[in-house]
């Protein structure tokens, strides 16, 4: 044996990788959809790319393949209930503008953005790789950017009380 001795399972230390927790949402022919997401980040400097890994079944992945376009909502620490409200898939009507109690307007692309959220990132052009296991691995080009006056501390997945991953 080594000066050091092997602990934790799989599971354990996947959870480890830092991510944050932010609202995907998107707009397309039928209304507003919504979801909470953590497996995102940058995956070109020129173009400006990001990478979200969505469940493959899920609905918000149907939507954003839809339309194309999606913002990413960028939460605070201080607003872990909004990132619950969005756990399970939300959808509202196109003359909506809040979703789960939460006020949005339109953004450049049209996708809801909310007013709390402490920066937004508004995506377009979505190309897929789908044959990545039990999600599938959307990257977009980012169109638009914004953030509310102040320093943030992203709510990250790691202080939170969810666990995704393993």
């Amino acid at each position: 044996m080594s000066d050091y001795e092997l602990t934790g399972t799989r599971v354990e230390v996947l959870r480890h990788i830092p991510y944050g927790i932010h609202i995907i949402t998107t707009r397309d022919h039928e209304g507003l959809h919504a979801a909470s997401v953590s497996w995102v980040m940058q995956v070109s400097f020129e173009p400006t790319r990001l990478a979200v890994a969505l469940r493959t079944p899920s609905r918000i992945l149907q939507h954003v393949l839809n339309s194309q376009v999606f913002a990413l909502n960028l939460i605070g620490r201080e607003q872990a209930d909004m990132a619950h409200a969005f756990f399970r898939y939300t959808h509202a009507g196109f003359d909506q503008d809040t979703l789960n109690g939460y006020r949005c307007r339109p953004g450049e692309t049209a996708c809801p953005l909310f007013v709390e959220a402490a920066a937004w990132i508004e995506c377009q052009n979505v190309c897929t790789i789908q044959d990545c296991g039990d999600h599938t691995l959307i990257i977009a080009d980012v169109v638009e950017v914004g953030m509310r006056p102040g320093a943030f501390v992203p709510l990250d997945l790691w202080e939170s009380p969810w666990s995704y991953g393993g």
